[in-house]
């Protein structure tokens, strides 16, 4: 295939081209991790025909840290202090529909005091609350005697 200078397309053509091409790298994209691990594969068996047992260490070693690399991602997004900043005022609703907007720190912690006590009593409306059984073995905390059977 000759590969043309630049000048030599249209640029109708180029657009058709740039098209196709991105439609293909979009049905190669779910399949490109697969492909990455057997080429990979294929390689460090090349290593090891060929004798070189420190290249094959490498490339092994290259295919782990690169399985384990987004579960590390995971783990650093649970894990790591949060992004929110303070808040320095809020809306309240009143019983008659209007909205009012505190600002002073003791009215905010109580008006989020007030809906995390309410959201928290919700949760006792829960369907794991209301069925006896089901508490008995899961348990309050999360440690009954069918917790480890549940994650297996």
């Amino acid at each position: 295939m000759e590969i043309l200078q630049p000048n030599d397309y249209t640029l109708e053509e180029v657009e058709a081209r740039i098209i196709a091409i991105k439609d293909q790298l979009e049905l190669l994209k779910p399949i490109t991790p697969e492909l990455r691990f057997s080429y990979m594969n294929d390689k460090i068996d090349e290593a090891i025909e060929d004798g070189n047992t420190k290249k094959a260490k490498e490339l092994a070693s290259m295919l782990e840290r690169e399985a384990l690399r987004g579960g590390y991602q995971e783990i650093k997004k649970t894990t790591n202090k949060g992004k929110g900043r303070k808040v320095f005022s809020i809306e309240q609703e009143g019983p008659d529909g209007t909205r009012s907007t505190i600002s002073s720190k003791l009215d905010i912690e109580r008006v989020a005091g007030q809906t995390i006590g309410e959201r928290y009593r919700l949760a006792y409306s829960a369907p794991i609350m209301s069925h006896n059984k089901l508490l008995k073995d899961v348990g309050f905390s999360g440690d009954g005697p069918a917790v480890e059977s549940i994650l297996r």
